[in-house]
């Protein structure tokens, strides 16, 4: 018997589209024996999802961070507009921390790789719009995307809506293949290479 420990139970538990992914996806592969590329894919799914769980406490501890480096007096002094300054109305610590915040924000972004911005987008559209193939347009990918959108609201028709719910787990996996990729791996398959399915 096949089994994946440990899975965190918050991971385990993450919901999208209204059902837990984590327990979802063993669920509907229960009549066969997992191969290694769709193990690979689970385990970068409940990576990704560990990671987006990450997230909000990397973002509380990241501010106050930000503020233990800014110097004083403030190197931002805010301008004055007419006859009342702006330092009339803003906590010059919150000035000081927000702008320091941005251009550090603004660092990250010029350091990226070229492309390598798209990826977060990417990902959250295959997550929550793959069945359309939004996030294949998004990246210049329109022929897969057509496909993807076509499969879906005409296979859904006919189907019941089958087609459009195998559409959407392919987008759920391209997005959360998306995000686990490194900012190189993801520009050079997905905005160079122009890598059209997974």
């Amino acid at each position: 018997m096949q089994h994946f420990a440990p899975v965190p139970e918050d991971v385990w538990n993450y919901p999208i589209g209204g059902y837990a992914v984590c327990e979802k996806w063993l669920r509907d592969r229960t009549e066969r024996r997992l191969e290694l590329e769709d193990i690979r894919t689970y385990c970068r799914m409940v990576t990704a999802i560990g990671q987006t769980l990450q997230l909000p406490k990397q973002m509380d501890t990241l501010y106050p961070e930000v503020e233990k480096t800014i110097p004083f007096p403030c190197p931002f002094p805010p301008k004055a507009h007419g006859n009342t300054s702006a330092i009339d109305t803003v906590d010059p610590i919150y000035y000081c921390s927000s702008q320091k915040f941005h251009i550090l924000i603004e660092e990250r972004v010029m350091s990226q790789i070229p492309g390598a911005e798209k990826k977060m987008v990417a990902g959250i559209l295959g997550i929550l719009l793959g069945s359309f193939g939004i996030h294949k347009f998004y990246l210049g990918m329109q022929k897969e995307g057509l496909i993807m959108l076509l499969v879906s609201l005409v296979g859904g028709v006919v189907t019941c809506g089958a087609a459009a719910g195998i559409m959407g787990l392919i987008g759920l996996i391209e997005g959360i293949i998306y995000l686990t990729k490194s900012d190189e791996e993801f520009v050079n398959l997905y905005i160079n290479q122009k890598k059209g399915w997974f």
